[in-house]
């Protein structure tokens, strides 16, 4: 459910950031939709969009690119993403203020009751919360690592690798002269 959940941010996130920023990027740069598809991935998809339409921008005004078209996919993925896993940081430590507001009333009710043995009952069901919260949290903190490491990281990697073989041809070219 928390997959599902997770995965529907991100589409909403995507689509949101497409049509309410992307839409208003692309017309104040190009004036005029140039091309329907580069529009149209663009604002409903800008993880692939954003990177293409700045490919094929740079291919219209300077005619070649230095890097291939995925470099530009995946260099431009990256703050998207960040954006993405800011978000959920941010839903999440709502959700974890809300959560915590509810824990911890072991020793509120033990003291209403007026019962001196329920004191101990109180302070240990808060104990047991703060420890089931600290789990949450680090769970959550781990969920988000990987999350991270999935949407920023392997991207840099990858940008990372197609700088490097780009920039080896140019060094065998130099050589060859």
């Amino acid at each position: 459910m928390i997959i599902l959940t997770i995965i529907g941010i991100y589409v909403v996130y995507v689509l949101l950031i497409g049509i309410l920023f992307f839409s208003f990027k692309y017309y104040k740069t190009e004036k005029k939709i140039i091309n329907t598809k580069e529009f149209a991935l663009l604002v409903l998809f800008p993880i692939v969009g954003y990177g293409n339409w700045l490919y094929k921008k740079e291919l219209r005004e300077k005619g070649i690119t230095k890097f291939p078209k995925e470099w530009f996919i995946w260099k431009n993925a990256i703050p998207i993403n960040i954006g993405y896993i800011i978000l959920l940081a941010i839903i999440g430590y709502i959700l974890f203020g809300i959560s915590t507001g509810s824990i911890g009333g072991g020793m509120e009710w033990a003291n209403k009751q007026e019962n001196a043995a329920l004191i101990g009952v109180g302070f240990l069901t808060d104990i047991v919360s703060g420890i089931a919260l600290l789990f949450i949290t680090i769970i959550a903190i781990l969920g988000l690592g990987m999350l991270a490491f999935f949407l920023i990281f392997i991207p840099i990697i990858q940008v990372k690798s197609i700088e490097r073989i780009y920039y080896k041809k140019q060094v065998e070219l130099n050589n060859s002269k």
